[in-house]
C-alpha cells in the first residue's frame, strides 16, 4: 500500500515537472510566429517572382514574334514592289518583253537600283529568258537564253551603263 504522504509528493514533483518556464513559455510562441510570418513572406514573394518572370517572358516572345514579323514583311514587301513595277511597265508599253535589249537594260537598272534584290528574272511562253542579277562580289550579270535553244543559256558581265561584256 501507498503510504498517502509519498502519492501527495509524487502529485507534487509531477506538477513541478509539468510547469514550463516563463522564458520558454514567452520566446516559443514568439519565434514560431517570427518563423511563420517570415516563411509565408518567402513562399509569397517566390509565387510572385516566378508570375513576374513568366509574364516578362510571354512579353518578351511577343515582342521578337511582333519584331520578326515586321522584319519579314519588309524583307518581303520589295520583291512585290519590283514584280508590280515590271508588270506595270509591260502594261504601260513602257517596256516591252519581246525586244529583249530594252527588257535587258530595264531588269539592270532594277537590280543596280536596289542592294536588297539579288535576281529579277522573265520567261516568256516561248522559252525566252531574260534576268539580271547581282554576284557575290557584288558585279551585275544578265543571263539570257533562247527560245531556239533551250541549252543555250548565257550570262554576261556589264559595264556601268548595263550593257553585256563577256
Amino acid at each position: 500500500m501507498l503510504n498517502p504522504l509519498s502519492v501527495i509528493l509524487n502529485q507534487q514533483s509531477t506538477i513541478r515537472n509539468r510547469k514550463v518556464p516563463l522564458r520558454f513559455a514567452l520566446i516559443v510562441p514568439f519565434l514560431l510566429q517570427i518563423f511563420t510570418a517570415v516563411g509565408l513572406t518567402a513562399w509569397l514573394s517566390l509565387r510572385n517572382g516566378q508570375q513576374a518572370i513568366n509574364d516578362l517572358a510571354t512579353q518578351l516572345q511577343s515582342e521578337v514574334a511582333a519584331r520578326i514579323q515586321q522584319h519579314l514583311d519588309s524583307y518581303l514587301l520589295l520583291p512585290q514592289l519590283a514584280n508590280q513595277s515590271a508588270i506595270n511597265a509591260m502594261e504601260l508599253g513602257l517596256v516591252n518583253p519581246q525586244d529583249f535589249r530594252s527588257f535587258e537594260r530595264y531588269c539592270w537598272k532594277q537590280i543596280q537600283s536596289s542592294d536588297s534584290i539579288n535576281t529579277i528574272q522573265f520567261g516568256s511562253e516561248q522559252g525566252e529568258y531574260i534576268g539580271a542579277g547581282r554576284l557575290e562580289d557584288g558585279s551585275l550579270v544578265l543571263k539570257i537564253a533562247n527560245s531556239s535553244s533551250q541549252s543555250d543559256f548565257r550570262t554576261y558581265a556589264t559595264d556601268e551603263q548595263g550593257n553585256p561584256t563577256k
